[in-house]
């Protein structure tokens, strides 16, 4: 066994036991922690769970339809699972033409090497008849990764379609920034709009500032909080006393519940004196329509005032999907170019700034080297043997894979700062910047520091052997990139099942609980980050296609990531994250254009690889496929990318929905959600006589009215998976 093959096992084993304890731990937990593992299972407070059969939930939530998780998770969710099924079907095609024709023809190379390296381009000699092989295979993935994408194309077109005659939550809305200040209430922004859209508007929201009542309103449910603890202590026959004071060490002693009751009642007229005042106007507004094609048609237009920039008119986001503290603040169109520069300059002075702690990973396989060259690592060559090759084969990898996770609370944070206001515009653009952050540190970076830097003097010491040199630098670096699959599949992606992050939150503040609020804060999970995943399943990707034909091997690893990741994301979606917003399917086109780029970054790498073993002949051969690649990107984005990249119906399709709808049935579902106060920050619609009871959420037309989000039992489409719950346990019994 090489040195190759025994850092890529050293990595392979842990990584393996790691994801078979969370599988474990998964199954052995879900039956008795249900309200956290399965939280929109229905009655799961009630001890209720899926799939009750052993590794059962496997197979089940593979079988969920497309439109299933279209009802269920919206069409965002989709999307994501769309692509990573592609990605795993493609890879499992590819895997098999791999081992079976380029696997054969390397292991019958010149250089009879050992090991892994045997079935990699190493094993043949420069100019080798053998370089026919990649070369033609290169075509044929090429072609079947295309055949895969139009197919894959062609259903999320159709699921789209689905999606739009789905009812909306903001079907009826539009949101308008950049009014003039001079707009500062309903009446003048329905004067100004009534002639473009006569007697079709049904309500105004004009947008105010109202930072202050939101910190009073947060700080009224930490004292309510405190209220409710203090009774709690009463009820035991306690008499809970405090001390005024600071940090309740200084001060006068009082009763406690007397002490929150009078500081309630305070802030509760503090916050209805507010209330009353208003806020600044902040030039935005939300605008209800009468009907859906009024507000397919505003969504299309832009309308000037003279003495101010355009009007800037969108389909409203979901309430969930604001950021109400950017709303308050949305720039200028030159602001907004100076911030974005700004936040661009910043994450190419991070990148910059990350290749030295990335290149340096690549350093830890060789820590004798280290010890000689820096004087303040003496010593780190006279570990124990054990801790040595732990470190050298196992160390690069992790160590990559921390720097990575780290990176990306700060790349959310410099986005968070130009002011975008939507959380799915933001998770748009991070889908894009953290990939590409990832693309240049993980594979450019570690290929130089892991490979050019340590062959290049070798090089020029001996420029005959450049063929045979490059061939020994190639498989190093795809031993690391199979490592960091392996790491990141099955150590991080499996981790998902039982998420880890929210067992420790869970434990933590369910142990410091003392009322049911707190209690039901520790079990929400998190939201479901879907620029993290998708920009780590486009790398994955990448790093695929970049070595498929160089060294198939990987095509395995990228299929189990792939395999894995569906699945458990799957379920996640399914019975534990809630959605929060929809982009009706803006991520596709930035993911297959993510895809064939990283189609045509592998293109071009082995058409450079072949050249540097001398096969002309095959590099003229390759020549045009970048180009068809290239076109064949440009081609579909072109043609395909424009409807999905519109959040909005057409305009047929919302007169057809309008047709069908009792006109009835609409005045009353508006009027319901003007009552409510929807379309209001979150902090207005809050009851501040029960603080901690949550406010409505908006509901689609058509849908069951809750009196809060507390009585959401399971999920309000939890019953379009009952009947295909009971089919499979069926099955199961």
């Amino acid at each position: 066994m090489g040195a190759q093959d025994a850092a890529l096992i050293s990595v392979i084993t842990p990584a393996v036991i790691t994801a078979l304890v969370y599988f474990v731990s998964f199954e052995g937990l879900r039956w008795k922690y249900t309200e956290y593992f399965s939280p929109r299972f229905p009655n799961s407070k009630n001890g209720e769970y899926p799939h009750k059969g052993v590794l059962s939930w496997i197979w089940n939530v593979v079988l969920v339809s497309n439109e299933e998780v279209l009802l269920r998770c919206g069409f965002d969710s989709v999307v994501y699972l769309e692509f990573m099924s592609m990605c795993t079907k493609i890879l499992a095609v590819l895997s098999v033409l791999g081992m079976l024709v380029l696997a054969s023809a390397f292991s019958q190379g010149e250089q009879n090497l050992e090991g892994m390296v045997s079935i990699s381009l190493s094993n043949l000699k420069a100019s080798s008849t053998l370089l026919w092989v990649p070369a033609t295979m290169i075509w044929v993935f090429s072609l079947v990764i295309i055949y895969f994408v139009q197919q894959s194309y062609s259903r999320i077109l159709n699921m789209r379609n689905k999606a739009c005659k789905i009812p909306g939550k903001a079907q009826y809305t539009v949101l308008i920034t950049k009014i003039p200040l001079q707009y500062n209430d309903v009446e003048k922004i329905r004067e100004f709009l009534e002639p473009l859209f006569p007697e079709e508007i049904a309500y105004v929201y004009p947008v105010e500032e109202c930072t202050e009542i939101s910190n009073a309103v947060q700080a009224l449910k930490g004292d309510y909080i405190q209220l409710l603890k203090a009774k709690n202590k009463g009820a035991r026959g306690e008499t809970p006393m405090m001390k005024t004071g600071w940090c309740g060490i200084f001060g006068d002693t009082v009763p406690t519940v007397q002490h929150y009751e009078e500081k309630t009642e305070a802030r509760q007229r503090e916050i209805e004196r507010m209330k009353k005042e208003g806020g600044e106007f902040v030039g935005a507004a939300f605008v209800t329509f009468s009907n859906v094609a009024n507000v397919t048609k505003a969504g299309c237009i832009g309308m000037h005032c003279a003495v101010e920039e355009a009007w800037e008119f969108e389909h409203a986001p979901v309430p969930k999907d604001l950021f109400w503290e950017n709303l308050f603040r949305v720039p200028s169109s030159s602001k907004s170019r100076s911030l974005h520069f700004v936040a661009n300059s910043l994450i190419l002075a991070l990148i910059i700034f990350y290749a030295i702690p990335v290149a340096f990973g690549s350093a830890l396989a060789n820590l004798k080297e280290l010890d000689e060259n820096n004087s303040w690592l003496h010593g780190i060559s006279n570990l124990p043997p054990i801790l040595i090759r732990i470190i050298q084969d196992f160390g690069p990898t992790l160590w990559r894979v921390v720097l990575m996770l780290l990176v990306d609370p700060i790349l959310r944070a410099i986005l968070f700062q130009t002011r975008i206001y939507q959380q799915s515009n933001l998770e748009l653009k991070f889908v894009s910047m953290y990939y590409m952050f990832l693309l240049v540190n993980m594979y450019f970076i570690t290929l130089v520091s892991s490979s050019i830097f340590d062959t290049i003097n070798e090089i020029i010491a001996r420029p005959m052997e450049t063929a045979n040199l490059i061939g020994a630098a190639v498989p190093r670096v795809a031993i690391d990139m199979m490592q960091f699959i392996v790491l990141q599949g099955f150590s991080i992606e499996s981790q998902k099942i039982i998420r880890i992050g929210g067992i420790v939150k869970t434990i933590f503040f369910s142990s410091l609980a003392h009322i049911q609020y707190e209690r039901d804060q520790a079990m929400k999970p998190d939201p479901f980050y879907y620029g993290s995943q998708l920009a780590y399943a486009s790398l994955v990707w990448t790093l695929c296609c970049c070595y498929m034909t160089i060294t198939p091997l990987i095509l395995l690893f990228g299929l189990i990531y792939f395999a894995m990741g569906y699945t458990i994301q799957k379920y996640n979606l399914l019975y534990v994250h809630v959605p929060e917003f929809t982009t009706y399917g803006k991520f596709w086109p930035l993911l297959i254009q993510l895809m064939l780029n990283g189609l045509l970054i592998g293109q071009i790498a082995l058409m450079i690889v072949i050249g540097l073993m001398f096969g002309y002949m095959q590099q003229i051969m390759l020549f045009p496929l970048p180009v068809i690649t290239y076109l064949y990107t440009s081609f579909i984005y072109d043609s395909k990318s424009g409807y999905l990249n519109d959040t909005g119906m057409t305009l047929r399709d919302a007169a057809e929905l309008d047709s069908n709808r009792n006109k009835g049935a609409v005045k009353s579902y508006l009027e319901n959600v003007h009552r409510h106060k929807m379309w209001s920050h979150p902090c207005l619609r809050v009851d501040i006589s029960h603080p901690l009871k949550e406010p409505k959420d908006l509901q689609e037309f058509g849908a069951p009215e809750k009196d809060s989000e507390d009585e959401d039992e399971g999920d309000a489409k939890t019953h379009l998976l009952q009947g295909f719950e009971m089919k499979y346990n069926k099955k199961e019994e």
